[in-house]
């Protein structure tokens, strides 16, 4: 059944909310079994949480896979748990004496036909009327009638001499129970454990069985892995980091290539983990968790944060140039950039504010950048004002440290192209209302 719910403004409880309802109700009927599952926003079919244990004998297979479905029933938050290859569906085994049949002229494929014919049917022939297309004739012996063990025992088989035997004469007819299907996957057979989740994250409930298989001992030449879902989120969370570990490196070779130094751009990315702080404090607080969405809101941060601290550092520089002591400098770049860095600061906040509030249809995935992006450039705004000064003053104390006692070199201005001493430089500025008179020759 696919349950189409009401618009968000219409009820007042989630779709996870009404899940939960939805399975604490009792079957209907005796036998069936129920469970619910949420679309996925990432696009990914089946449940969320899904292992794969291969091997190829099957009752080992069935084994471990018993064991492994014992591991995510007790682990909370793990619910709807299936096996896929649960036994339970009803079948028959037919096996056959290879001598009997031999003896009467008989193999194995022509049995099969004969009872494959008798119980599923055989299409003969098509019948074809006028103007019409043609239809296929099926022979079969039970119709839509459901086959006994003793009617399959009586199949009668015609042999090569002519005489007509019954089934279980050449063989033996068993009622058993298999699987409903056997799966393969990389050329092994596949037993699948699925389960969704309620109450906790799918990442922590990951972590979880995936501490607990790591205890598991493994015969020879049997696995089990991760898939659906959460094998694609570990897929995306590796290349989210990569691509921010890659981001904080094209900002520092840039950094490096406008300011002309190497120990200058790690004071402005220092400025990045103040970020990180009010980021995963934002979602904390708003009882979010760290998924792909959020990943992509830290990796927009990289950039947004930044900004702080080269307004401040920059002119920092700058007034050093004009002769300012870094002292000095640092006293007066603070209250300068202040009014800029909270200007275009609150602008952000403010033009993600409704994101953030989880307004509309399908919002849920746009509050989470939100809210990201508005939890670290409101820490990295306070903090950087702070912290980014005395960063600058202690890698400006390293500097001239490396300078003169390693290096051996005479005292500079610490990293500041374009500055050689420490000493304020003196600056004459013309009197513009009394300007100076040219002097005559006669």
């Amino acid at each position: 059944m696919i349950v189409k719910l009401a618009p968000k403004d219409r009820r007042t409880q989630s779709d996870a909310e009404l899940a939960d309802r939805v399975r604490q109700l009792e079957p209907p009927a005796q036998g069936l079994r129920h469970r619910v599952q949420l679309p996925s926003a990432a696009g990914q079919d089946g449940p969320p949480i899904q292992i794969r244990v291969r091997g190829d004998d099957h009752a080992v297979l069935f084994a471990l896979a018993g064991r492994v479905e014992e591991i995510v029933r007790g682990t909370r938050g793990a619910i709807d748990v299936r096996n896929s290859g649960e036994l339970g569906e009803p079948e028959l085994e037919i096996t056959l004496d290879r001598s009997k049949v031999a003896d009467l002229g008989l193999s194995p494929a022509q049995v099969a036909s004969a009872v494959r014919t008798i119980l599923a049917g055989t299409i003969a022939t098509q019948y074809r009327p006028a103007g019409g297309s043609g239809l296929d004739v099926q022979v079969t012996a039970f119709g839509d009638r459901a086959a006994s063990i003793e009617a399959v025992k009586a199949i009668p088989l015609a042999s090569a001499s002519g005489t007509v035997i019954r089934l279980d004469e050449i063989a033996t007819v068993e009622q058993k129970s298999g699987p409903s299907r056997i799966e393969r996957f990389d050329r092994q057979h596949l037993v699948t454990i699925s389960a969704g989740t309620s109450g906790r994250a799918q990442g922590d409930v990951a972590g979880d069985i995936q501490r607990q298989l790591d205890r598991l001992a493994l015969p020879a030449g049997y696995s089990i892995s991760f898939g659906g879902s959460t094998q694609a989120q570990e897929e995306a969370f590796t290349q989210l980091f990569q691509a921010l570990l890659l981001s904080m490196i094209l900002i520092y070779m840039l950094l490096v290539a406008l300011y002309e130094n190497f120990l200058h751009p790690f004071v402005i990315l220092l400025s990045l983990p103040l970020a990180a702080v009010g980021a995963i404090g934002g979602l904390v607080a708003t009882g979010h968790t760290l998924n792909m969405m959020s990943l992509i809101g830290i990796i927009l941060l990289t950039w947004l944060v930044g900004k702080n601290a080269i307004l401040l550092l920059d002119y920092t520089n700058t007034l050093r140039r004009r002769g300012r002591s870094r002292t000095q400098a640092l006293l007066e770049s603070g209250p300068a950039r202040l009014r800029p860095i909270l200007m275009t600061t609150v602008t952000m906040i403010a033009a993600l504010t409704p994101a953030a509030l989880a307004i509309g249809e399908g919002s849920e995935l746009r509050a989470l950048l939100a809210i990201v992006v508005i939890g670290g450039l409101t820490t990295s705004t306070l903090l950087t004002l702070v912290l980014i000064p005395a960063v600058y003053a202690l890698f400006d104390d390293l500097e001239r440290f490396v300078r003169t006692r390693v290096l051996g070199r005479k005292e500079t201005a610490g990293f500041l192209p374009g500055v050689r001493s420490m000493e304020p430089a003196t600056i004459s500025v013309p009197d513009r209302d009394n300007p100076p008179r040219p002097s005559r020759s006669r």
